[in-house]
């Protein structure tokens, strides 16, 4: 398993959080997703043998939440 940290700036509320939250939840690979508002970041934990990270960077610039940066944690 990999766990990153995402910057995404357009955070801004709850339902940004839960819109993130239902893209990347249903994802195969995806583990585990926690989103934190205040500091416009997303924990990610995932299978890059199952889902890659750049996959994971679509699916929210998608939702138009564009990742910034990433942090391995």
């Amino acid at each position: 398993m990999s766990k990153v940290v995402l910057e995404v700036p357009d955070i801004s509320c709850e339902h940004c959080a839960g819109a993130i939250g239902q893209a990347l939840r249903p994802q195969a690979g995806v583990q585990e997703v926690q989103v934190d508002v205040p500091n416009q970041k997303v924990h990610l934990e995932y299978d890059e043998g199952v889902i890659t990270l750049d996959r994971v960077k679509e699916i929210l610039a998608e939702e138009e939440y564009p990742v910034a940066g990433v942090a391995h944690a």
